[in-house]
């Protein structure tokens, strides 16, 4: 049953042990696929200069399945208890369509919680040539009912919303609609094809209302206004993107997504961003956005 609880102990060593590196081809059309299945408005526009924001899912997804599968309890991979709960990206540097990239990930830490273990997962994407993190990405999975008692490795970097006492007045909202067909059109841009996105039939027999949205497909969408208003339109002044997943998304609906510039005791390039549903449901909560400065040729540094 899914609520007997599994106890599990975590091996040290493997936050030593990284994945096997792959090369990752910034596809041009790949990042232009991803940027129509999210629902851009010019979706070539993001062939060249700097990718899309979070196309490099692409590339890290299965960094993480081979985390999990080399970490996780046989029972807690059988019974699926893995649920992606936090994702969190830097941006060291932009990235390029038409530029290759190495790939690798490894366990970064564990952290019992009163219900189940955060396990979180580091994958970075490199420059070969000259061995420079571009892209660094912290994946958070949540594992429901498996306990452990020894932290090990190191803590996400947080990112938690402030209370609504110390932010100002937004500063921005942005309304997207989310189609009705969205989640096939996701599976295929991102290679995502878990089935809770596809099958209705499962969906709900875990306890959905129907097929959800990928959460990442949901924080490309925030990602959008993020550029927009915190960014000032430049994908390439983007430093940091950070979320907790905190509701499922369905399709057929509409979401918006609510920035405010800063909080008491944040500096003026950090923004706050929570996203919602059409239904009032808080669907990302804990958004962090930092922004770059923007360089003399209009383009971030």
């Amino acid at each position: 049953m899914l609520d007997e609880r599994i106890s599990a102990r975590f091996d040290p060593g493997a936050l030593a042990t990284w994945t096997p590196t792959r090369t990752f081809f910034v596809d041009p059309d790949v990042c232009r696929r991803y940027a129509a299945a999210t629902n851009e408005a010019d979706p070539d526009a993001w062939a060249t200069g700097v990718a899309p924001p979070l196309v490099g899912v692409v590339a890290t997804v299965p960094h993480v399945h081979i985390v999990l599968q080399r970490n996780l309890p046989g029972q807690a991979r059988a019974e699926n208890r893995s649920v992606h709960g936090e994702h969190d990206v830097r941006y060291h540097e932009p990235m390029v369509p038409g530029s290759t990239l190495e790939v690798r990930g490894r366990l970064y830490g564990v952290r019992p919680r009163s219900t189940g273990t955060a396990l979180i997962t580091q994958v970075e994407m490199a420059d070969p040539g000259s061995g420079r993190v571009v892209q660094e990405q912290f994946f958070v999975n949540f594992l429901r009912g498996v306990m452990t008692d020894e932290a090990i490795g190191q803590e996400p970097a947080p990112h938690r919303l402030p209370d609504a006492a110390s932010l100002p007045e937004p500063s921005a909202t942005a309304r997207y609609s989310v189609d009705a067909d969205q989640t096939f059109r996701y599976a295929d841009a991102s290679e995502d094809r878990s089935v809770y996105h596809l099958d209705d039939a499962a969906a709900r027999a875990a306890g959905f209302d129907g097929i959800i949205v990928h959460g990442l497909c949901t924080m490309a969408f925030a990602s959008r206004a993020v550029v927009q208003h915190a960014c000032g339109g430049q994908a390439g002044r983007l430093r940091r993107l950070a979320v907790r997943f905190s509701r499922p998304m369905y399709p057929g609906h509409a979401m918006t997504t609510t920035l405010w510039s800063s909080s008491r005791d944040d500096p003026p390039e950090r923004f706050r961003f929570q996203v919602t549903d059409d239904q009032g449901v808080t669907v990302i909560t804990d958004g962090l956005a930092e922004a770059g400065p923007q360089a003399d040729n209009g383009e971030g540094e």
